[in-house]
């Protein structure tokens, strides 16, 4: 068997780290992908004004993602596509949710699920790929049990060596301070604003602690920041390779998310051994599991009602806005309390370190 991937112009790295996990002998244009690096959301469209999307057409045209099969590939090969449904040919589609197939306008859903099922249950469609058992879930909510045997849960995966050093590495390492990190591009979205407000409380009652935010800051935000010796900040324009060693060396992530489909930096976190305090949002608690290698909170606001989309999944416009102008306090004193649990107990944060790297080898390594 033979398999093309779809080479997408805006890649992830997750989806660089399938190619390489299928490997040289199965995938046709394995050199495209060799030297590739995960594509990033740009600081211009990380701080883009919410009211721009309210001019992209394309959020509001009921679209299926349709993909032409590739020219110049053998009639057997099979193509494997990121979220898009190939109109010709066998493929395999891998999802992280099932509204990646309608360009996440939850009305197309509506409009073409029983197009998209009569496709997916062709012979054209080899495989369905979800990347949790939250998409599998919310798959079977949408096509029933008809295509139960094509559909596959396959976690993104990490090699199992660079854990083990890691596990050995940290054993050596005791650190006197506690340093959280945030990684990200879109700090809004994903609870940014209450990550440092958080942090700021956290800071007034213990000095020792620190924190990182790899990501882009708003003028606001950096004003908040500016005289707090103990926030770093580093714009998200850097290399994977370096982002994993800033991982290494640190404690906690933060991921208090309002609309998380999966959310990998929490994968990447527990391959180098951090705790992880997160919202209970889609699949992330398929990763963080609740007081045994980290904490999750309830989300204030959220893109899901536990695997069906809510309403601010529908308008995303309304969901930008209440992030913006509405400000949740008991969010923030929640993030508050568990940054300040894990951080004065330092068996229970190694307790939650260590049970990170198991969860790693066991559940999400090759």
């Amino acid at each position: 068997m033979k398999l093309y991937f779809y080479q997408h112009s805006f890649l992830r790295d997750r989806q660089i780290d399938t190619v390489k996990f299928f490997g040289k002998k199965i995938v046709e244009n394995y050199k495209y992908f060799e030297n590739k690096k995960g594509n990033q959301v740009t600081k211009k469209k990380s701080l883009e004004n919410m009211f721009i999307k309210l001019f992209n057409l394309i959020h509001f045209i009921p679209l299926i993602n349709l993909k032409l099969r590739p020219k110049d590939i053998s009639k057997d090969t099979i193509v494997y596509s990121w979220g898009g449904i190939i109109l010709t040919g066998q493929f395999i589609i891998e999802l992280d949710n099932p509204w990646c197939m309608v360009r996440y306008n939850i009305i197309s859903m509506h409009l073409y699920k029983f197009i998209i099922k009569k496709i997916l249950l062709s012979d054209r469609c080899v495989k369905i790929v979800c990347l949790s058992s939250a998409c599998k879930q919310s798959f079977t909510n949408i096509f029933g049990n008809e295509l139960i045997n094509k559909v596959e849960l396959f976690y993104p995966k990490l090699p199992l060596l660079k854990i083990k050093i890691l596990k050995l590495n940290k054993k050596i390492k005791v650190n006197n301070s506690c340093k959280f990190i945030f990684v990200g591009t879109q700090f809004n979205i994903k609870g940014g604003d209450y990550i440092i407000d958080a942090f700021i409380d956290l800071y007034k009652e213990n000095s020792k602690v620190e924190l990182t935010l790899i990501t882009f800051l708003n003028q606001n935000q950096l004003n908040k920041i500016k005289n707090i010796a103990s926030i770093k900040y580093i714009e998200s324009n850097i290399n994977r390779d370096l982002i994993f060693n800033y991982l290494s060396n640190h404690d906690v992530l933060l991921i208090p998310s309002f609309g998380e489909s999966f959310g990998l930096v929490a994968l990447e976190a527990i391959s180098k051994g951090l705790a992880i305090i997160a919202t209970d949002v889609y699949a992330l608690n398929e990763i963080v599991h609740d007081n045994f290698n980290g904490y999750l909170i309830n989300a204030p606001i959220s893109k899901w009602n536990k695997y069906k989309p809510s309403i601010f999944s529908y308008n995303d416009f309304l969901f930008r806005f209440i992030i913006n102008y509405r400000y949740f306090n008991k969010f923030k004193n929640e993030i508050f309390i568990k940054m300040k649990l894990i951080s004065a107990n330092k068996s229970k944060l190694y307790y939650f370190k260590d049970n990170s790297l198991k969860l790693a080898i066991n559940k999400f390594s090759y």
